[in-house]
């Protein structure tokens, strides 16, 4: 197959959500014509999907003048946008991995002529007094300078274009990430509402030009349930930003997840779960007091009972259902103490998943050693999916298999794992 069919079909993967796949074939397509820069930049666009980001910022330069001399720079600086946003959450999770040549991104040449980020500069005046010391600290820090780039960027592609509701959409979950962010010496108390009005322009403009577009609306949705917590940190601002009968902007959100909806975003679940979590941000000052809990946490509670509609087993909806309970009745109603046995037991079968599956992790980087502290935490926490996980998932099958522990050439760690693989099946 030639260069030209294997971009067609890697690029039909890629809309798909297959980037491993398309990966795949873009780059047979590279190896068969090394100048071809259309397969790098969408290879590009498929490694940020998948977490790869340095790869992809490589492949981004590489293509870059292709882009440049075909008058396509709007959609080159989207997706390079776009990397950077998804670069910075990764950041912010701990997944972000950086190299000596990718220390200042606002040096990128794409980045230094591009439109300034309005909604900055209280980040940077709060990241100067930023405490160092901590490596958490840092990555927020790098978190901030990517998102800024990804503002940046997206905003001169915006300006090429001037109409496409995919550029403003993401522009504004940019804003919106670094908005629920908030300075970096406060984190997580709210940011500045220069972010929160830019993000609400951008994805109202979104779904103005293409009102079938349910991500527009469910990012919106995640922006208002946080408004509160940034009206209150940003010291009573005195402007309104609302028609004033929206009072509880968590109605407002769930308003907006009804759109999100009913315009294509089928993930009800998922959105139950983030306005869940949200609701616990509205928690006041008598929070944790042990008396009452806070409307932030009965708004938790009610949106824990509709998850459990769709959901019996989500881990989390269960602890908010047994906040809820336990408040509302006797601390020794049985009732109470059911719901607490049964969230303790959700959250103890969640955690013995995830560990399964860091496990899994561990064993594709031949981290065999690590992989033995999972299965010894499994062993004193059973759970039969986490157990079934081990048994057949394909990343712990070397640890399964015996038969080749005594050849030459062996990971380090690799018997001891295999050890401890039969401990936990008794056999």
């Amino acid at each position: 197959m030639g260069s030209a069919e294997n971009a067609v079909r890697a690029e039909s993967l890629r809309l798909s959500g297959n980037y491993s796949g398309a990966i795949e074939l873009f780059t047979d397509a590279i190896r068969a014509k090394p100048d071809y820069w259309w397969a790098y930049a969408h290879r590009a666009a498929a490694r940020a999907a998948l977490g790869n980001f340095i790869g992809a910022y490589d492949d981004f330069n590489s293509a870059r003048q292709y882009y440049i001399s075909n008058n396509q720079l709007s959609w080159f600086l989207g997706q390079k946008a776009e990397l950077f946003r998804l670069w910075a959450r990764a950041t912010l999770m701990g997944g972000g991995e950086f190299k000596d040549g990718l220390k200042h991104w606002d040096k990128d040449e794409d980045v230094k002529d591009a439109p300034p980020d309005l909604g900055s500069a209280g980040y940077e005046i709060a990241a100067s007094q930023r405490p160092e010391g901590s490596n958490h600290a840092v990555n927020i820090g790098k978190a901030l300078e990517q998102m800024k780039c990804a503002i940046r960027l997206f905003s001169k592609a915006h300006d090429l274009v001037d109409c496409n509701p995919w550029i403003l959409a993401h522009r504004g979950a940019t804003y919106t990430m670094r908005y629920w962010v908030g300075h970096p010496h406060r984190r997580f108390a709210g940011g500045t509402p220069e972010d929160f009005e830019l993000a609400e322009k951008d994805f109202e403009a979104a779904y103005e030009r293409n009102p079938g577009y349910g991500w527009a609306y469910a990012f919106h949705a995640v922006l208002v349930a946080l408004y509160d917590v940034g009206k209150q940190d940003a010291g009573k601002q005195d402007a309104v930003l609302h028609d004033p009968g929206h009072h509880d902007m968590l109605e407002r959100a769930m308003t907006l997840v009804g759109k999100a909806s009913i315009n294509g975003l089928d993930r009800t679940l998922t959105l139950l779960r983030i306005m869940m979590a949200l609701a616990t941000y509205r928690a006041n000052k008598a929070a944790g007091t042990g008396v009452e809990p806070s409307a932030g946490f009965k708004t938790a509670a009610e949106y824990a009972w509709q998850t459990l509609q769709i959901d019996s087993e989500e881990a989390a909806a269960r602890y908010f259902v047994a906040d809820n309970v336990h408040h509302m009745s006797n601390s020794d109603d049985a009732d109470a103490r059911h719901t607490i046995v049964r969230a303790r037991a959700e959250l103890r079968g969640l955690r013995a998943r995830i560990i399964a599956m860091e496990g899994g992790l561990d064993c594709m980087e031949e981290k065999f050693a690590d992989a033995c502290e999972k299965l010894e935490f499994l062993r004193r926490n059973f759970d039969l999916e986490a157990y079934s996980l081990v048994r057949r998932d394909p990343a712990w099958a070397r640890v399964r298999d015996g038969r080749f522990l005594h050849a030459g050439g062996q990971p380090r760690g690799l018997d001891d794992a295999h050890k401890h693989y039969r401990r936990l099946f008794q056999f």
